[in-house]
């Protein structure tokens, strides 16, 4: 049985833990409403990354220019699309000097080099967003707040003295989390980072190498003994004289008492097919591309038509619209609200030359399943992502099949089968009438011919003309 110490123990433990109103009271007394400042780095991995890897540019230009393709949607809550909607307006002109393509493009780069993308709202008189502008996430600093988490937000821009407070309900606050720092996410270019400082490196030593005249490092050797000064001359004239490419095929001129001997390793030695491989593999691995798709040799290697599609196709489902998606979440948190609520976000892929390959497929099974009545009209139109209509709960049978009398049946071909009147249904539910003649039955069969002709031009132009819409 416990003893009284630890009844004690338990009582108190329990009246702390009912005293709390979330988890995050038990962050330290004097780190509430305290701001959390971030690691500092985005400018740096844009300036090391972005603007000079050029696997780290080309993954993040490729879903850049990929998202340009895709549109955002607003719809209400029974699914019906909001084209002339504010939020609509807003998504597709976030303010007057950036586009929809724009606003994704920034969040791209802001999530993949910083980790997390946010963006301020700007409000009319009457309190509603009217504008979207990006805040740089150096500067933005969440202030925490053990009872509500986030209570608002410091704008601090280096060189300026004043620090702007922001509203919490003003910040839009895309993220990529990182489970140790809550507070700031976690940037797929700083987990690449040392990958990208190795690539980075060997295109710097094969820059240099060539700028010293494209000959591997190596020493000046004489029997005599130097003085420092007359060293560093040596060395100096032998870099004015052969370093450079406009001297590489300058020829070397030693007297009988100097000698050249070298003493670096050859691109072989040092392996940069390989160095190069892995570092494409790693870097395009993090950012979620495959590297057929933005021409690094890795993938190049082993590119086929097909393959490229699939790549394509992968990009897209498994990066560019899960961050689609966590897009889409963000704005349903902390915008939809100001709009009154009842509205979902999603992504027209319509546009999306790799999805409209997939749709033709699509549409290909559907009708299939359709055609053989497997489908209602409005499951039909739920696979091909259209809306449903009011009459549409129904299925079409296609009375296809006629009975033929024995007697026009070749004795060899005569099988004894008894069908039971249940078989013998048209699609009404009323029994089938009996077999007409030869002329009314080819008569029936042409008239159904030619009706169900029309009826499925008639539905591919509708899902043609609402794809291309």
């Amino acid at each position: 049985m416990p003893n009284i110490l630890d009844r004690f123990q338990d009582a108190v433990a329990r009246r702390v833990l009912r005293s709390m109103k979330t988890g995050w009271n038990t962050m330290p007394s004097w780190e509430n409403n305290v701001p959390v400042y971030s690691d500092n780095k985005y400018a740096e991995r844009i300036r090391s990354g972005y603007r000079k890897n050029e696997l780290i540019y080309s993954c993040i230009r490729f879903k850049c220019l990929s998202q340009m393709m895709s549109r955002t949607v607003v719809q209400d809550a029974e699914g019906t699309i909001l084209d002339t909607h504010p939020l609509t307006q807003l998504m597709h002109h976030p303010n007057p000097f950036m586009s929809e393509s724009d606003f994704k493009s920034l969040t791209t780069i802001m999530l993949d080099c910083a980790g997390r993308a946010t963006w301020e709202k700007v409000r009319n008189k009457v309190g509603l967003p009217i504008q979207l502008w990006p805040l740089n996430p150096d500067w933005l600093h969440p202030v925490r707040d053990q009872d509500v988490f986030i209570k608002g937000y410091q704008y601090k821009v280096p060189g300026v003295a004043q620090t702007a407070s922001i509203d919490v309900n003003d910040v839009i606050e895309i993220k990529l989390w990182d489970p140790l720092d809550l507070y700031n996410g976690l940037a797929p270019v700083a987990v690449a980072g040392r990958v990208g400082d190795v690539d980075n490196a060997a295109t710097d030593f094969i820059r240099l190498f060539f700028q010293n005249g494209g000959a591997p490092l190596g020493v000046l050797k004489t029997k005599r003994r130097l003085q420092d000064t007359q060293i560093m001359d040596a060395r100096r004239r032998w870099t004015d004289r052969y370093g450079g490419w406009q001297n590489w095929i300058a020829p070397a001129v030693l007297d009988e008492e100097l000698d050249y001997q070298t003493i670096g390793s050859t691109f072989k030695d040092m392996g940069f097919g390989e160095l190069d491989a892995r570092s494409e593999t790693r870097l395009t691995m993090v950012l979620g591309v495959p590297p057929i798709l933005v021409g690094a040799k890795v993938g190049l290697d082993r590119s086929t038509f097909n393959n490229s599609h699939e790549a394509e196709l992968y990009a897209w489902n498994h990066t560019i619209i899960p961050q689609d998606i966590v897009i889409e979440e963000a704005i349903e948190r902390s915008l939809v609200p100001d709009f009154g609520g009842n509205l979902r976000i999603s992504h027209d892929y319509s546009r999306v030359p790799a999805m409209k390959e997939d749709l033709i497929a699509l549409i290909g099974a559907a009708t299939q399943a359709f055609g053989t009545g497997n489908l209602t009209r409005n499951d039909y139109r739920q696979m091909l992502h259209l809306q449903p209509w009011t009459d549409g709960d129904v299925r079409v049978l296609l009375n296809t099949q006629t009975e033929i009398p024995v007697s026009d049946v070749a004795p060899e071909e005569k099988v004894s089968i008894h069908l039971p009147d249940t078989i013998l249904m048209s699609h009404n539910g009323h029994k089938a009438a009996a077999a007409p003649d030869d002329a009314a039955r080819r008569r029936r069969e042409r008239e159904l011919q030619k009706t169900m002709e029309s009826y499925f031009e008639g539905c591919l132009k509708r899902i043609k003309k609402e794809v291309d819409s």
